[in-house]
């Protein structure tokens, strides 16, 4: 399976540019995690703020940074293995702080 594509961030984005959440994909082991917008880091955010200045790209293939597939909801950003492993685990990590304050 082409690495690029094995794992990455499924952003949702509201038309002011915020992100309201994404889903981290693994399409190796083919598993999701949800990740809150307020938890994604400032350069997966960069990213996303890159990929809304492209323009809407369903059939050409070779990007590096990942895809934009409409105007504002949906922008599939490619990570490496070590970019998906730190989101998952501030994802984890947000999760125990929220079980702790309970």
């Amino acid at each position: 399976m082409d690495m690029a594509l094995r794992f990455m961030a499924i952003a949702h984005v509201w038309s002011n540019g915020d992100i309201e959440y994404a889903n981290l994909l693994d399409n190796g082991s083919l598993t999701t995690v949800y990740m809150d917008g307020a938890q994604v880091p400032p350069w997966l955010r960069e990213r996303v703020a890159l990929l809304r200045l492209c323009d809407v790209n369903k059939d050409t293939k070779g990007e590096s940074l990942g895809r934009k597939f409409t105007e504002h909801m949906m922008l599939y950003v490619y990570l490496t293995h070590d970019e998906h492993k730190e989101l998952n685990e501030i994802v984890k990590s947000e999760g125990v702080q929220n079980e702790e304050a309970k």
